[in-house]
């Protein structure tokens, strides 16, 4: 058991299992999992993507996806624009998921050019109702 932890801090608390981390990041790897859930696959929390360390990565029908959860806003635009800095030479797709339509848009407008090409993006209730992913354009595709 890594801790107890409440999802968008209401309702019971559920108990969180997984890897030790520290409190401030029960939460998110609390989001992990359920994006885990949610896709239907597990994922390697410990692979490197470039310079990149995601979320989580998978392959599915034989592309490497890289997962990144925005956890309730918690980064800034410039420690975005780090992260996706990272990931310069990862060849896959990265799949990042929000908790509001709004900061889907913020980090939308994030994305750095080469990172246009590889996102796509969605809120974790579109993903719940079984909604598909969107590149910076609009666009939506199937995962």
């Amino acid at each position: 058991m890594a801790g107890v932890v409440t999802l968008r801090g209401k309702g019971r608390y559920a108990v969180a299992y997984g890897a030790r981390c520290s409190p401030e990041m029960l939460e998110h790897q609390a989001w992990v999992t359920e994006l885990e859930l949610l896709l239907g696959v597990d994922f390697d929390r410990d692979a490197r993507a470039g310079k990149a360390i995601p979320d989580g990565m998978f392959t599915r029908d034989g592309e490497t996806l890289a997962v990144e959860v925005d956890n309730a806003g918690k980064q800034s635009r410039k420690q975005y624009a780090q992260k996706w800095a990272a990931y310069s030479g990862f060849e896959g797709d990265i799949l990042v998921a929000t908790h509001t339509e709004e900061r889907l848009k913020a980090v939308t407008g994030w994305l750095d050019e080469p990172r246009k090409k590889q996102c796509l993006m969605t809120t974790f209730a579109r993903l719940a109702a079984g909604k598909p992913w969107e590149d910076w354009r609009g666009e939506t595709t199937e995962i």
